[in-house]
């Protein structure tokens, strides 16, 4: 029989004639039900509960099991039972946050304490040893090491930090993923919680929504306790994962030790069951555990006993340090980051504890997160994205607790050795004061790009390139692909043996498994070299195996590059890599791992949290002393005579951006150039060349060079679309303008008349009428719109097939483009992967020009082809002029040479042409150009008619579909010019269509199959202007038709 007792007038609970009672006097109902319950308990009547329902509540029955709910989340249910020894009445408020009911039965006992001698005084349990398992992660690696047969990885432990944690989902996959199964078999051992349904329901709730089979074993009093077969079936036979709840801990562990659990527990482990559970369910696996198992309501009838005492008396309690079965050396403190009943910090009083004992460490997990062990590695799981694990040691020197979060984004988990050490600062003299070695020279390596030139062009074996060199602007650059994929490419196996050098990250177990992933994950044998300390470093012998004959590349970490390179000189590993390089091995890594290749490094080495400890020294530092730092600029081992400068898009912790700092550090110091890279981009080196790398797409490298006349710092980004590397020597020049008078003061040479070939159709015409030998057709010129159509098949088989040759030799003349290395290369990609023979022509600077032999050689005598790049016309056309080029050209062409460019390398050709040579950034250096001027500076020119060498008597009009940088469409602005000066027709090319030019006759080529040319004239009678395309399907027809439109 049950009493059920409304706890006040109201609707909820109904009324009382209803429920037969009588609630007619001042005192409560509540009293008035504990009254009642007191009258049977010493009646002759068996003793009644009663279930008192409170205003806005309800109680729900399902058959035999039924549960609170609220209907204004404080409302509840209460039972209200006698004692029978006592008579007194004991009231326990039900929990209305249960998703499921609970059996009646064991709701009408929510009052009654748990069962068991222990319980009476469990204080005098504090100092037993319940270890057990101390042997088991060794006993583990020893079976990894020698076992033949399949591996069974032991222990596999997920400790949370709170009960709550173990409904998370990415703890709870953390336990699918150690059980080997989509579904695992589960066992509850719900002892810490006394075996109650409710927490039984919520605790297993994620794995019972999953659909796993779960079972229950209840062996907090003999009652439920199954034999020892049982016991065996259902801890070590059948589950894939032990659960064990929350509560109190040191009553499961006294009854696990008493009934023999905690030998199964240990026989499952090493089977390789997974070992998982919350806060107490957590503790219980490690050496020993903070506990609150002292608190008066950590108890089975926990509820009632809030009930029943004071807010004073339930505060009156302290932690306690306890045994656990052993599995990890190491005390283990659930709820780090919360406060207890009593008002004291867990992680506070943890620290306190550790100064009384300080044997071992001490791993805080806060609640919502977890520590996770497999073997005798360990890292840390956020349930939440937030919380974390800590790692508390002492320190031996001052009596003082060091403490350090675990990070929680680690791929794979490390040693717990290591992981135990978290907290402890790198060992080493240096450290004690790095700034001693700042000026330290590391340079070794300032002679192998020479070697390397001298080999190349000396050996008559099989060519090494070296060095080669892979520097990123930071570590996660060497985990995106296109970095990556160059690593590969240069190290010429498709998957590279590396070997990681780690010591500027102190060797961190947790920095290799990051910085090694992209590698590890194609299935590349990685080996790593720990020098950061003594005892870690081999000997000399290993030391060359490992670095000089093993690998195909040498990977360096990121982290503290003075540390780094300190350590390396004292061991002798500098000189090995330096060795390694020269064999063709590859150098690749990211900030310090990148910087350290460099003749000097633009470096954060001195930061305060630059350490092997840095999460201890975040937690130990304020924000103000974490900031009080300087950038220092130190040697590297001098591969490349220049200053990197890593991160350089970023700002550091001292609030100073890289960019900034390093220009001021130039300024300082302007006896070398600086190489600026930014995160996610690097720069690629090859031989005596280099090149940018965009790992996003996006970031590039900068180059920055002293102004000896300022005094200031020029600035240039990389383009990280050249499909080839270019001179190192040319890409630190990157920034610097071209050298020339002209170049002055550009408008001055508008004028000039460069026409020399106003008479070649002319006299070939009379040579093609007159001669009676095989006959030259000239000229013939193929004038693309554009650079890009000189890529385009369809013009470029227009060149093959006018040059007489299925794989003719082309020299191309880059004056226009200042005879940039990277536009050659792109310029001749079409022909250099025909395997065309090409050579080229410098004469933008006096200093590249050669004599007039060698031109008449390069240009006249050699090639089929002469080709001109895009760029700035004027300039080209004004060098060209200096040194007769000009006038070689023109011979060449009336030999039958073919002539043909794009852009600038088109409109040359021609008596005229539309340009926008004085276009402020139509410069070599542009990028710097670009940097340096704002868009209205950019956009503040205006195109000019300028004179070309004049084989046809036409202004021709390159980009004709464009609109330039100064917002003008170079269409409209074309016919505005022949209004001004309708003297000569012209001949607009849109981009990816050439105008196809053969004796006196002409056609369109479209390289896209949609690009055309348009003949543009001026009406004398109207004044109107006519605009047509050409037909691309139609043969070539005279030039003299083509421009008389009417007449075409």
């Amino acid at each position: 029989m049950v009493c059920i007792l409304p706890l006040e007038n109201d609707e909820v609970g109904g009324n009382e004639e209803q429920l037969g009672l009588a609630g007619t006097n001042e005192v409560s109902r509540a009293n008035d039900g504990e009254q009642m319950c007191s009258e049977l308990a010493v009646s002759d009547q068996p003793s009644t509960p009663a279930i008192g329902i409170d205003e806005t509540a309800a109680l729900v029955v399902f058959g035999n099991e039924a549960q609170a709910v609220s209907g204004d989340s404080i409302a509840t249910c209460r039972v209200v039972a006698s004692d029978e020894n006592t008579g007194d009445v004991k009231n326990a408020s039900l929990p209305t946050n249960l998703e499921d009911p609970n059996p009646i039965k064991g709701m009408l006992e929510f009052p009654e304490p748990a069962k068991g001698e222990h319980l009476e005084d469990l204080e005098n349990y504090v100092d037993t040893d319940f270890v057990i398992a101390d042997d088991v992660i060794e006993e583990s690696t020893k079976f990894m090491d020698n076992s033949e047969e399949q591996q069974v990885v032991f222990p596999k432990i997920v400790a949370s930090g709170n009960e709550k944690g173990m409904r998370l989902k990415p703890i709870v996959d953390k336990v699918v993923e150690l059980s080997g199964s989509v579904c695992p078999k589960v066992i509850y051992i719900g002892t810490a919680s006394f075996d109650r349904t409710d927490k039984f329901l919520l605790f297993t709730k994620a794995f019972s929504d999953m659909g796993c089979e779960i079972r229950r074993l209840d062996v907090s009093e003999d009652e439920t306790t199954p034999s020892q077969d049982e016991m065996q079936e259902l801890v070590v036979e059948f589950p894939d994962v032990i659960m064990c709840s929350g509560g109190n801990t040191l009553h499961a562990l006294i009854r696990w030790k008493e009934v023999g659990l905690d030998l199964l527990i240990k026989e499952a482990s090493m089977k390789g069951k997974v070992l998982c559970g919350g806060s107490a369910g957590a503790g219980c696996w490690f050496s020993s555990l903070h506990t609150d198992s002292l608190r008066p309501d950590n108890a089975k009838n926990k509820e009632h006993v809030k009930n029943d005492l004071t807010e004073e008396e339930l505060a009156d309690w302290d932690y306690a340090k306890i045994s656990g079965l052993g599995f990890v050396d190491a005390m283990f403190v659930p709820h780090f980051d919360a406060t207890g009943t009593n008002g004291i910090k867990r992680s506070e009083h943890a620290e306190m504890m550790m100064q009384r004992d300080p044997s071992t460490p001490a791993i805080g997990v806060e609640d919502n997160a977890a520590l996770v062990i497999i073997g005798d590695e360990a890292h840390a799981v956020s349930g939440d994205g937030k919380a974390t694990c800590h790692i508390l040691v002492p320190d031996e020197s001052t009596g003082d607790v060091k403490t350090a979060p675990l990070p929680t984004n680690w791929r794979a988990p490390i040693p717990i050795e290591e992981v135990l050490e978290f907290p402890e600062p790198a060992k080493g003299e240096h450290l004690e004061d790095l700034e001693n070695y700042v000026d330290t020279d590391f340079v070794i390596a300032d002679d192998v790009i020479e070697e390397s030139t001298k080999f190349m062009d000396n050996s008559e074996e099989q060519q090494v390139v070296f060095p080669k060199i892979v520097a990123s602007g930071n570590e996660k650059g060497m985990r995106l692909k296109p970095i990556v994929d160059k690593v590969v490419e240069l190290s010429g196996s498709v998957c590279p043996k590396v070997i990681y050098i780690g010591t500027a990250s102190f060797d961190r177990t947790d920095k290799f498994l990051l910085f090694t992933k992209a590698f590890s994950d194609m299935g590349c044998e990685i080996r790593r070299l720990d020098v950061s300390e003594d005892e870690t470093t081999p000997s000399q012998d290993e030391m060359q195996e490992l670095v000089v004959e093993f690998p195909d590349v040498i990977m360096c970490s990121g982290g503290n590059t003075l540390h780094a390179l300190i350590r390396w000189k004292e061991v002798g590993l500098d000189l090995l890599i330096k060795e390694a390089s020269m064999k063709g091995k590859v150098l690749c890594g990211g900030s310090a791992g990148a910087g350290c290749w460099f003749s000097s490094l633009h470096t954060d080495s001195l930061r305060p949290d630059n350490a092997k400890n840095k999460e201890h020294v975040k937690n130990d530092l304020t924000e103000e002393e974490l900031a009080d730092w300087d950038y220092a600029k130190i040697s590297g081992l001098g591969f490349v005579d220049a200053m990197f400068v890593p991160h350089f898009d970023a700002t550091g912790t001292n609030g100073i951006k890289r960019s900034e700092h390093a220009e001021i550090m130039m300024q300082r110091d302007p006896s070398t150039p600086a190489i600026g890279v930014e995160d996610n981009a690097a720069l690629v080196i090859i031989g005596d060349e280099a090149h940018a790398v965009s790992g996003d797409g996006k970031a590039t490298c900068h180059i920055l060079v002293p102004d000896e006349s300022t005094g200031d710092v020029k600035t240039a980004p990389l383009p990280t679309n050249w499909r080839a590397p270019i001179p190192i020597e040319e890409v630190l020049e990157f920034p610097e303008p071209a050298k020339g008078e002209h170049l002055e003061d550009l408008e001055n040479y508008v004028d000039t008349d460069f026409v020399i070939a106003d008479d070649v159709i002319e006299e070939s015409t009379k040579f093609m009428d007159n001669s009676e030998e095989q006959q030259v057709v000239f000229p013939k010129i193929v004038a693309s719109g554009n650079e890009k159509g000189m890529r385009l098949k369809p013009i470029v088989d227009k060149v093959v097939e006018l040059s007489g040759s299925v794989c003719p030799k082309v020299i191309y003349i880059g004056t226009a483009s200042f005879d940039r290395t990277d536009k050659f290369l792109l310029f001749t990609k079409a022909f250099s992967d025909m395997g065309c023979e090409i050579r080229r022509l410098d004469v933008s600077e006096d200093e590249t020009t050669p004599s007039q032999d060698e031109m008449q050689e390069l240009v006249v005598e050699f090639p089929d082809v002469i080709m001109c790049s895009g760029g700035n016309t004027l300039h080209a056309l004004i060098r060209w002029k200096e040194v007769g080029l000009d006038l070689l050209i023109k011979e060449a062409s009336m030999k039958g040479k073919v002539l043909c460019g794009g852009s600038a390398g088109a409109g040359c050709w021609f008596s005229s042409l539309h340009t926008d040579s004085l276009r402020p950034d139509n410069a070599k250096n542009k990028e710097h150009v670009k940097n340096d001027l704002t868009e209205e500076e950019l956009a503040d020119w205006d195109y000019a008619k300028i004179s070309g060498l004049g084989f046809v008597d036409a202004m021709f009009v390159p980009h004709f579909d464009a609109t330039g940088t100064n917002g003008i469409k170079r269409s409209e602005h074309a016919e505005i010019m022949m209004q001004r000066d309708p003297s000569t027709p012209v001949i607009g090319v849109e981009d990816n269509a050439a105008l196809v030019i053969i004796g006196d006759e002409a056609h369109a080529v479209s390289g896209d199959g949609k690009a055309t040319c348009h003949i543009v004239v001026l009406d004398e009678n109207t004044g109107d202007i006519t605009t047509k395309p050409l037909l691309t399907s139609q043969g070539s027809a005279p030039i003299k038709d083509i421009l008389d439109l009417t007449e075409h």
